[in-house]
């Protein structure tokens, strides 16, 4: 039995057999990296659609001689602005706060997009223009009562 070990051990089938349990231990964090960063790439580019949509709906608001942003509101918009812009996206769970708005120029200058567990910021600033902060929001546990 012993010599039978050794013998396979010393075989070019155990050899492979390492071989491919090394790719594939390797493979596996390669793979979550790269999943990762399509994710976080692909919530930086909701975050631009979300920025263009919340300047469409302020142009429909201008329209109707009125604005999106609502001080006295959590999420600082109007009642029904976030939904619509989440089903006007296709986008089914997402959250929305503007965070910064200017009235005089109607412009938005900053505001908190989440959606599967990224937070993107966005903020304006007049000398360095648009600029968004992309977080990853790991969940480990719920406190309830105690």
């Amino acid at each position: 039995m012993r010599s039978a070990l050794q013998s396979f051990f010393k075989s070019n089938k155990f050899k492979i057999f390492l071989l491919v349990v090394f790719v594939l231990l390797l493979s596996v964090p390669v793979m979550m990296y790269a999943r990762f960063k399509t994710e976080l790439r692909f919530a930086f580019r909701e975050a631009k659609n979300v920025k263009l949509a919340l300047e469409m709906y302020d142009i429909y608001a201008y329209a109707d001689n009125n604005t999106i942003f609502d001080s006295t509101r959590k999420d600082g918009m109007r009642e029904g602005i976030q939904q619509d812009i989440c089903e006007y996206l296709e986008m089914d769970d997402c959250y929305i706060t503007l965070t910064s708005y200017d009235k005089k120029s109607r412009k938005i200058l900053g505001f908190i997009y989440e959606r599967n567990g990224f937070q993107v910021i966005y903020e304006y600033n007049a000398q360095t223009g648009d600029s968004y902060k992309i977080n990853y929001i790991l969940h480990i546990k719920t406190y309830n009562g105690e």
